[in-house]
């Protein structure tokens, strides 16, 4: 019998991957957030619904290895046996090969979700028996003329290619993000903060990290070079798919083709020997001559002293702290209000004292209300400027000091003799927290 041609088990085998992968993401959320309140369920699930572009895009690059598996195990029993053999051999090859992406996908250190490693392999290797299956099914039922066939196979390579390329544009993207720079450059390069010089390149995304005569990319050359070739072979694809889906003239397509492809080989040799650009050469050697800054030294206590901060003058420091916050915004929702608790601690001298801490969970508005990833993406990005007012408050009312900015979120430390010993406002799930701890105080009077 007639195998099912692989372009078009290829091209079914890719919405299938896509659609029974949503099913299972969304299916999983609903379960998760069932034991769970409202706010985290809807948070969770907005974040799902964010990065569908990501996993829906992995999923057609998975859906297209285990389709060419499927299409060529179905090529080889057709010619012998029935289409039963067909759809057996195409699903037993398709669950193998979904196996091996979800161990190669372990392999990486992906976090499952507490799953086990043997109950993820044959989750996966399920999936890809029932999409390989259901793909071999679906190419028996219909052909096509040959000129419908190469047009359909064309257009899901060009599909293919388009996913490639997204999420290789969005891995050297977020490679060369310019996030907290001047420190993971310093670490880097083994050099003070001072001593350091970043420059951003827009295409491909590069962040070089300069200092002196030393220049390392964040992005290795080879990735540039292979996001250009994908790039390439994208468009190419896509020239060619249209050719044979609506019967354009063969030289002027063949040698648009032979223009982009000479244009994108000649780029990818070019972001093979990449240099940052001249002038940021030159501020580096500039800044390689400044003096590293300056570290400030904590005083040393003296053996058989007390600190000079007491139980009550800590709990009075994050009292006033939790005020300024509350009595400033009293239109902001609080999953969790402002509480300070207390826990012992050992001093210096040996004797027991008392640490204090301050913690509370804050939002614009209740995420329960929250419908659509854009309306997400708007609370968060309020979230971000009440936290930004909040370390203004705190830094001005003289009881913190020192802040440092990572990833969008604050480290606060404590002005010399203060009573803070560190304090951190962050996010979870778009909620903004805020914590604050004091010093191990000894109990004084009260």
């Amino acid at each position: 019998m007639k195998p099912p041609r692989t372009s078009r088990v290829v091209a079914h085998s890719l919405w299938l991957t896509v659609a029974v992968l949503a099913v299972l993401i969304f299916a999983t959320q609903i379960a998760w957030g069932s034991g769970r309140s409202a706010n985290e369920a809807s948070g969770v699930l907005a974040i799902a619904i964010m990065l569908s572009p990501v996993w829906a895009a992995a999923a057609v690059l998975a859906g297209a290895a285990t389709g060419l598996a499927t299409g060529w195990s179905a090529g080889l029993a057709g010619y012998r046996f029935g289409r039963g053999a067909q759809v057996a051999a195409g699903a037993t090859a398709s669950g193998v090969v979904a196996g091996l992406l979800g161990w190669a996908l372990l392999a990486t250190g992906t976090s499952i979700g507490g799953v086990s490693t043997l109950g993820f392999l044959a989750g996966s290797g399920g999936v890809g028996i029932v999409t390989g299956g259901v793909a071999v099914l679906l190419a028996q039922k219909a052909d096509a003329d040959a000129s419908r066939v190469r047009a359909l196979a064309w257009s899901t390579a060009t599909v293919v290619l388009v996913c490639a390329t997204f999420l290789d544009g969005c891995w050297t993207w977020l490679t060369s993000a310019s996030w907290d720079s001047t420190q993971s450059c310093a670490v880097r390069l083994g050099v003070d903060d001072s001593q350091v010089v970043f420059v951003n390149t827009v295409f491909p995304p590069q962040l070089w990290c300069l200092s002196g005569d030393r220049a390392e990319p964040s992005v290795a050359g080879w990735a540039g070079a292979l996001l250009i070739v994908v790039i390439t072979a994208t468009v190419i694809s896509g020239l060619v798919a249209g050719w044979h889906a609506w019967g354009s003239r063969e030289r002027p397509v063949l040698v648009s083709c032979l223009v982009i492809g000479l244009t994108g080989v000649g780029g990818a040799l070019l972001m093979l020997a990449q240099h940052p650009p001249q002038d940021a050469v030159e501020r580096a050697h500039v800044a390689a001559t400044r003096a590293p800054t300056p570290r400030p030294t904590p005083p040393s206590a003296q053996p058989g002293t007390r600190p000079r901060i007491t139980a009550p003058i800590a709990k009075a420091t994050v009292s006033v702290l939790a005020q300024v916050v509350t009595a400033r915004r009293p239109g902001l929702v609080w999953p969790q209000r402002p509480a300070i608790t207390q826990a012992d601690c050992s001093l210096a001298d040996g004797t027991s004292g008392t640490r204090f801490l301050l913690n509370a969970r804050f939002t614009t508005r209740d995420l329960a209300e929250v419908h659509g990833p854009t309306e997400l993406l708007k609370v968060s990005q309020a979230n971000e400027q009440v936290a930004g007012l909040i370390v203004h408050d705190w830094l001005a009312s003289g009881l913190v000091a020192g802040v440092d900015q990572v990833h969008g979120e604050w480290f606060l430390g404590a002005p010399t003799g203060g009573a803070v010993d560190a304090a951190h406002i962050g996010f979870t799930d778009a909620v903004g927290t805020l914590s604050v701890t004091t010093v191990c105080a000894y109990d004084g009077p009260r």
